[in-house]
């Protein structure tokens, strides 16, 4: 399209990753890849180089691809290797890395001119041993505080000299700690902590000892967790997440758990750094970060739930079950991949559970309690009879549970269109940021905004209606989009993307479209979304794509771990591929991509939902065995 071409030219201008000729003779250009274009300029240079970027460092990969522009009809080589160019001027290499500065050399001949261009990059080289002599450490570990009580586990690890004898001290703590070397000067021990330990603001000091002695002190200091009383803290933004264990390095958290809302208890029995160790039940635990909750004064309580007699309720295609807990505590859910029934697990609670009042309700046939353990108490709402897709909780007031199941309302009698009564979320990935950009500079967030708009009027066309997350180019933080969903009332939730690879990635090996999702009631959902991409742009359609199968893959997005209804994140196509990228200009493959959504929701929301009969079909009249139909007495 010529809207999303000149977004992709205006990419061009903004990026300044390769340039414009400040040398030039009779036969040769040499381009420059720093040069920053002007806005003003009107035309791209004949050859240009998109990713990797000027003075990019990479971590150690032993390949990249390289892809960018070129003009189409000219001989392309990449460092010496012939490089084909697609007509819509796009291309894309892999280049064997060495350490250190590397170049990438860029030459295309057109006709009798010869263009150059030299796009530098910073390879970190692999990480060598320290040497056996002098000795030496080079690195120390842990570099974060640790807060504990006794039989925590504490990680000490080193880099440096191989085949030195290791060890460790604890300060307050009256022994040397063996460590073993687990490859060529890497060791790695662990400190248990005991009771008698005397632990505060406790640092450790790694010692090798070779043909000389040298120690080294970790940057992490150790806490013993203060007094016999527990340590309670209060959850203070809603929608706060836990996850299943300490950031394994920096700048990288462990796999999302659970969310709890705000006033949740919670009891706090260690820390890492930034995070904060939670008990759940005896035998289960979880990490929040410190700035999502408040410590509460010693002496607080530890939440605890006694749960009272339930009450079911249903109104419209929701149906509620009320858990009178007397507290605040923290709950996941772990639905039935079939649908026939929903746990509740109730973590610090036990039953006092006598009665349950309109039990056979709405999509719940029967209410069931389990205690699992002294502090974990499972609600199970049996559904088998009622399709059902989605669940949310909230606490009304400061202690009652309420359990929300949706179910699918049925089409309105009359309708026109198979979605007819249903609200439906589109989210245009990306904005403020730009996304994955392709070979020639198409951006993204342009890209999954026009197709969003093509599949929004395809869903109102059925019926629908739509909730856009963004309208344009206005900046939608990424945790507001579900919430956006939710507050509509959405049904559904469809976030629309297209893809890009990291460094080292290859996407002669992986390119072509995918579907996220993560909670299991979504699943069904991905495969018919998956099933009609196979149909309108898959390797057996009729159209001329023919794109590859990622398959159906389990997402921990953010987007897709929207439990309140099934959400599935879309992955279109490659915009590093140049053949896909010139798909993703084209206003037909917008629209293939947007049909194959809107069919796959369709077929879905078919399998799902009760659809009136216009008309009763009469029954067939009744015949004598000889074949005639028998006469009316009358």
């Amino acid at each position: 399209m010529k809207k999303l071409d000149c977004l992709a030219l205006t990419c061009f201008l903004l990026f300044s990753c390769s340039g414009a000729a400040v040398a030039e003779d009779e036969n040769e250009i040499v381009l420059d890849a720093a040069f920053a274009f002007d806005a003003a300029v009107s035309t791209r240079p004949a050859l240009g180089i998109m990713h990797p970027y000027e003075n990019a460092r990479l971590s150690a990969p032993t390949s990249t691809y390289v892809c960018g522009w070129a003009l189409p009809g000219g001989a392309l080589t990449i460092n010496g290797q012939s490089v084909p160019v697609d007509p819509g001027g796009g291309y894309l290499a892999m280049v064997n890395l060495s350490s250190g500065a590397f170049a990438i050399d860029a030459r295309l001949e057109a006709g009798a001119t010869v263009y150059t261009l030299t796009r530098t990059v910073l390879v970190r080289p692999p990480s060598l041993p320290s040497p056996v002599y002098p000795t030496t450490i080079e690195c120390v570990a842990p570099e974060t505080d640790y807060t504990v009580v006794t039989g925590d586990e504490i990680p000490v690890s080193a880099k440096g000299s191989p085949g030195a004898e290791a060890y460790f001290t604890v300060k307050g703590v009256s022994k040397r700690f063996a460590m073993m070397e687990i490859g060529r000067g890497i060791y790695r021990g662990v400190y248990v902590v005991r009771e008698r330990d005397k632990l505060k603001k406790s640092k450790i000091t790694v010692t090798l000892s070779g043909k000389n002695k040298k120690s080294r002190r970790a940057r992490g200091v150790v806490w013993r967790l203060p007094g016999p009383q527990p340590l309670v803290a209060e959850v203070s933004a809603d929608d706060t997440i836990l996850r299943a264990g300490p950031a394994p390095e920096p700048g990288n958290r462990a796999g999302f758990y659970l969310c709890v809302p705000k006033g949740t208890l919670l009891r706090v029995t260690g820390a890492i750094g930034d995070e904060l160790r939670v008990r759940l039940a005896k035998n289960k635990e979880a990490w929040v970060k410190r700035a999502s909750v408040r410590i509460l004064p010693k002496g607080a309580p530890p939440g605890r739930g006694i749960a009272r007699d339930m009450l079911v309720t249903a109104q419209g295609s929701s149906t509620e079950i009320r858990v009178p807990l007397g507290s605040k505590i923290p709950f996941e859910f772990v639905p039935d991949v079939e649908g026939k029934y929903l746990d509740a697990v109730l973590y610090g609670a036990y039953s006092n559970i006598d009665f349950i009042k309109h039990v056979s309700t709405g999509a719940v046939e029967q209410v069931k309690w389990y205690q699992d353990d002294s502090e974990t108490l499972r609600v199970r709402a049996y559904t088998p009879k009622v399709k059902w897709w989605g669940y949310d909780a909230s606490y009304d007031g400061e202690s009652e549970l309420v359990i929300s199941i949706f179910s699918p309302q049925p089409a309105p009698k009359g309708a026109k269109g198979a979605l007819a009564g249903l609200t439906i979320a589109v989210d245009a990935g990306h904005s403020p940021d730009n996304g994955a950009v392709g070979c020639t500079g198409l951006v993204e967030k342009d890209v999954n905004i026009e197709i969003a708009k093509k599949l929004q009027k395809k869903l109102a066309d059925s019926g629908a209606k739509v909730v856009m997350t963004r309208e344009g180019d206005e900046p939608v933080a990424l945790y507001d989009r579900p919430k956006k969903a939710r507050k509509s009332g959405a049904d559904l939730y469809i976030s629309v993307h297209n893809n890009a690879l990291s460094y080292g990635g290859n996407p002669f090996e992986k390119n072509g479209y995918e579907i996220y999702y993560y909670n299991p009631l979504s699943l069904a959902l991905a495969r018919c979304v998956h099933a009609a991409y196979g149909e309108l742009i898959g390797p057996d359609a009729a159209a001329e794509y023919k794109l590859r199968d990622g398959g159906v893959i389990y997402g921990n997005y953010a987007v897709t771990r929207t439990y309140q209804m099934p959400a599935v994140l879309t992955e279109s196509a490659y915009m590093i591929v140049p053949r896909e990228e010139a798909f993703l200009k084209t206003e037909k493959f917008q629209n293939a991509c947007a049909e194959a959504m809107a069919k796959g929701i369709t077929k879905y929301v078919e399998s799902m939902r009760v659809y009136p009969q216009e008309r009763r079909a009469a029954p067939p009249k009744k015949t004598s065995k000889s074949g005639k139909k028998n006469r009316s007495p009358h």
